[in-house]
């Protein structure tokens, strides 16, 4: 009896140690909800970049808990529209919904047939709040003006602040008097573009309207805690940001009310 549950245990390990991850079953690395509709896409390339591939999935799938490697739910594919492709993706595409499970935990989608798998997940009720923490926290690496230390960036992303120097954010001058130092004024602040230094008016004032929008429509989503230099202050975390953001339009303001539009 012992050996056979050792053959067993070592059979069971070269099955899972078999399976290979495949690119063709999409599922929602963020996680899924307990209560929310839980669909995995198995996609066959056909127009695109990578038409020249091509994936058939096996008709059998299952839901495989990840720390256990037991299969807790299992189902058939559906063909999504048919069968025909996606004009937007370039897609034939096939559906396995395991709406119904609902037990938190760490899960992956097996095509049984083939014995490929889809990348890991959560099915968890907080699966979005680590999303959220860093998706607020993306507007921290992008403050201009505004050390970030390995603390809260990470080594890899550690630098100190910029743009600090003699004729840079805090002794602005107009573009066209370069040498007119009367026109001189500190635009420091605010967050960088997405791909340069550029500092836009009209972007920025819009990022701060969405902040506010986002914290009015649900203020309990929003904590203190988001592992920021400015965490745990009593204020959250999102507010820290628009005050920045709005520190910087001000900056921006001329006498007579309007706006400078670009730094």
């Amino acid at each position: 009896m012992r050996v056979l549950t050792t053959f067993t245990f070592l059979l069971m390990t070269v099955i899972t140690n078999g399976q290979t991850v495949s690119k063709y079953i999409i599922v929602d690395q963020f996680g899924y909800r307990t209560n929310s509709e839980k669909i995995a896409v198995v996609r066959d390339p056909l127009t695109g970049f990578d038409a020249s591939e091509s994936f058939a999935p096996g008709f059998n799938y299952a839901l495989v808990d990840a720390t256990t490697d037991t299969q807790v739910f299992t189902g058939n594919v559906v063909p999504w529209n048919s069968g025909n492709e996606d004009d937007s993706s370039g897609d034939r595409a096939w559906w396995f919904d395991f709406s119904s499970y609902q037990t938190p935990g760490t899960y992956y989608v097996l095509d049984i047939n083939q014995n490929l798998r889809s990348y890991e997940f959560s099915i968890a009720d907080d699966v979005y709040e680590e999303v959220l923490k860093h998706a607020v926290r993306t507007f921290f690496y992008q403050r201009a003006g505004y050390e970030k230390n390995a603390t809260y960036a990470g080594n890899d992303w550690a630098d100190s602040a910029s743009h600090l120097g003699n004729l840079q954010d805090t002794e602005c001058r107009k573009w066209d008097s370069p040498n007119d130092a009367s026109t001189e004024k500190d635009l420091s602040g605010g967050w960088y573009d997405a791909g340069d230094y550029n500092k836009y008016t009209h972007w920025t004032a819009n990022y701060v309207f969405d902040l506010l929008k986002a914290y009015i429509e649900n203020p309990n989503a929003w904590s203190d805690d988001y592992d920021l230099p400015y965490s745990n202050n009593g204020t959250p975390d999102i507010i820290d940001e628009i005050i920045w953001g709005m520190d910087h339009l001000l900056r921006l303001q001329e006498t007579n009310g309007s706006m400078i539009s670009i730094v």
